[in-house]
Parts: C-alpha cells; structure tokens; sequence
C-alpha cells in the first residue's frame, strides 16, 4: 500500500489514485492515516469525505469502520457535526446491537446538538433506540426533540408525534406498574401529562385513554372487522390489552409493543372498501405491503422487520381474545414465517442492524431450536465477508425482492390519535432517511465526473 502524504491530500486526483485500487482492508488504514494530516475543507468536500466512509462501512462493514468515525470526531470536530447523520447513525446501531449502552449513549447525544437540522436520522435511530429497548436513551432523545420538532418552521406538522407517543406510553407504563401494586392512580396527572405531551388533545380524550388503560378488558365480538370506526372503544380496549399482555407475559415495554402493534395493524387494517375494515391478507397483499416498506422512496426499513417478526404476536393475541378462527392464525402465522425467510435471504448482510426482532421473548408456540439459529444468523452477519455490490436497499426498485407499484404510495390521509395509528397507509413522513443512499450516489457521479 503506498503510504499517504501531505502532497496526496493537497491533490485529491493523487489521493483517489492511491485509494481507489486498495483493498477494503487497506481502504480502512488509507483512511485512518490520512486522518493524520491536517485536512482542508476543500479536501473533504471535493473527496466527498463523508460518503467515502460511508461506502467504506458498507464494504468493510461497521466493525472496521467504527475506529475511523471516533477518530473523525477528534481530528475533525467541524466537519463531523456537518456530516453526523452519514457517522452516527451507524454508531447507534451498532452500539445498540452490541448492548454498549455507553457507545450508543456518546453517538446519540450528537443529534441532540440539533434535533431539527438532524430531522431525518434523529427520528430513524430514535426508532432503533425503542426497538431495541435502550429507553433511558430513548426518553432522553424523546425530551430533547419534542419542542423543537414541534415548533420547527421546517418540518411538517406533527414531526414530534414518534417522540410524544413514547413519552405518553412510557408514563402509561409507570402508572401501570403504580397499579399493579394497588397504588392508587392519578387521573389529574395523567390529563396534564396527556395534554403537554399531545397539545391537540383535550381533556376529554385524556380521560378516555385514562379509563382504557384502568380497564382494559375487551370482549370477543364477531363484527370486530366490519365496523371499526364506530367501536372506538373496543379498538383502544384491544390495543390497552395487547401492551398489558405483552408488558406481562413477553416483558416488552409499551412502547415495544405499542410499534408492533401500530405496524402489524397497518397491514391487516387493508384499505379495501373501508379504511375502517380488518381483513387477514393473502399473500400477494403482503408482498405487496412489504415493497412499500422496503422501497427506494420508503422511510421505515426496519418496519418490514417490526411486521413479519410482530405479526405473530399480535396473531396469538387476537386469537387468545376470541377474535380470531384458528385457521386464521395459522394463515397468519405462515405468512409471517415465509416472509420471514425471503426477508433474511434479501439483506444478509445487513441482519445484524435489525437484532432487536431477537431482544423480546419469543412468541407464543416459537420452535426455540429454529429461534436460536436464526439469531445466531443475524450475530454472525455483523463480521461476515462484504460483497462489493450495494445493499438491496439502494437497489432499483425492480431488484428488490417483493413486488412494487407506485400507485400504493398515495398520501397517507384521516386523524391519528397519540396512541395507536387508525390510517391504513401508514404514518406521516417526517423526513427521508433514505436520502443518504440517493445523496451518495449523486456525489459519486459528481466526483467521477471531476476526476
């Protein structure tokens, strides 16, 4: 390898000359040496510094890369709050998927600096923080971007609304612990924090979230499909239910399954003739959903994770209450295993990132020997060999593995309530963390073209 010095980083064509031939393993040290040198904004900017190591992490994979991102925020502090969202993404997830708390603490506080510049990856790895159960981290994130979010000129309406459910569920779980101890509950208190966190809110639907969570006792009833508008109750009954059950029996906080639930309810709320009719989907309507998730123009990767590994879950529970056949739940649970399987063998690569599928219990009739394989699947892709060719997810739209069509991804539309989501299509888009893909592939041609 030939060594870097200071006349290649004065001459960027020098430095790519030197770069581009290596190895991935020489990649890694090219970069960490030239990290030595005092390097201009001209340089970073005319190398496209950024999505070089973003390239590199996903060729050398996050290992490697994580010694170079640490030591950019030493040697280059300017240029690393520039450019956070393209090295400190990966840095909470990996922190995360190790269980290194104090790792992910460090790269999370970053976005903190600026919640509203950081929109897009604040809002994406807030998502992991939850999923994966790290929630002190997740409720400082939550605390720190509520009001600036909300009051940002920059943003859509309701660019908060991921962080203030969070905080609602995590003060529903603290009065429900309060109640399991027979400690009385605090309705006054419950309304306050109801309307600071949800301002459009009033008093008499904090009252009404209140009574679900003191009662959450739902009855089967046979027209639960047809007619859920009209059985608001019922509906919220259910969703109370299914976080106390899985809060009790699968110890997953609320917030955990109030977002397997939210996503799993998406698909089986199918938007065929009413928005308000549950149907149990075939196979192709699956596909069909998947490659909304799973597209170049989506931005929640991980919710084709949170379906397939939750749908089992929620079909357990929806059966355990009367509300489901049998033969339903097994048409559920085979569909969420054979998509399962087509997921993994899309991304094997990237398997790792989406580990928190692992960090609940098991679901209910899980073949354990099949569960522990397969975790053992999604550890091993966190130091398997990288091909050089791009992950699916930035593929065409024609390469992914599930069918696609445009006319699926009209504007989402109807109210949303802080709790749990009533709009089949999906929630708002607060921003576009797929824009790192497509950025990266526009400053490589730009490069390409200068060079």
């Amino acid at each position: 390898m030939i060594p870097v010095t200071e006349a290649m980083v004065q001459d960027t064509d020098a430095w790519y000359a030197a770069y581009d031939p290596l190895s991935v393993t020489d990649k890694v040290t090219f970069i960490r040496d030239t990290l030595d040198f005092a390097l201009t904004d001209e340089f970073l900017e005319e190398t496209g510094f950024s999505i070089v190591i973003s390239e590199l992490e996903a060729q050398a994979g996050p290992i490697a890369v994580a010694p170079v991102i640490e030591k950019i925020r030493d040697r280059l502090p300017a240029f690393h709050y520039r450019e956070i969202q393209y090295l400190e993404d990966i840095m909470v997830i990996q922190g995360l998927f190790l269980g290194d708390l104090k790792k992910t603490a460090v790269a999370a506080a970053y976005f903190r600096e600026d919640p509203e510049r950081f929109a897009d990856y604040y809002l994406t790895t807030f998502r992991f923080l939850v999923l994966y159960g790290a929630h002190d981290i997740a409720r400082a994130q939550a605390e720190a971007g509520l009001l600036p979010l909300r009051n940002s000129q920059m943003l859509i309406a309701g660019a908060e609304e991921g962080l203030a459910q969070f905080l609602l569920l995590d003060y529903a779980q603290t009065l429900y612990v309060r109640r399991s101890t027979d400690e009385p509950l605090d309705a006054a208190a419950f309304v306050k924090e109801y309307r600071r966190l949800w301002p459009l809110g009033t008093d008499a639907d904090a009252d009404f979230f209140y009574q679900r969570l003191a009662n959450p006792k739902p009855g089967p009833n046979p027209s639960w499909r047809h007619d859920l508008q009209s059985q608001v109750s019922m509906r919220s009954a259910l969703f109370w239910s299914f976080l106390i059950e899985m809060y009790e029996q699968r110890h997953m906080a609320f917030a955990v399954a109030a977002a397997l639930w939210n996503t799993v309810w998406r698909f089986l709320q199918q938007h065929k003739g009413s928005a308000n009719t549950v149907c149990f989907p075939t196979e192709a309507e699956l596909d069909r959903h998947l490659a909304q998730l799973t597209s170049i123009v989506s931005t929640h990767d991980d919710d084709a994770f949170t379906l397939l590994w939750g749908l089992p879950y929620v079909a357990n529970f929806l059966h355990n209450q009367g509300f489901t056949r049998d033969d339903e739940l097994v048409h559920l649970k085979s569909l969420a295993k054979t998509f399962q399987a087509r997921l993994i063998q899309a991304v094997p690569h990237d398997l790792w990132q989406y580990d928190y599928v692992h960090r609940w219990d098991p679901p209910e009739g899980t073949d354990l020997l099949e569960w522990d394989k397969e975790i053992h699947q999604f550890q091993e892709s966190f130091t398997a060999a990288r091909p050089e060719s791009p992950s699916p997810w930035s593929l065409p739209t024609e390469n992914l593995p599930f069918a696609f069509d445009l006319r699926d991804l009209a504007p989402s539309k109807g109210p949303m309530d802080p709790f749990f989501e009533t709009n089949p299509q999906g929630r708002r888009h607060h921003g576009d963390p797929k824009r790192k893909s497509r950025e990266k592939k526009n400053r490589k041609k730009s490069r390409q073209k200068r060079h």
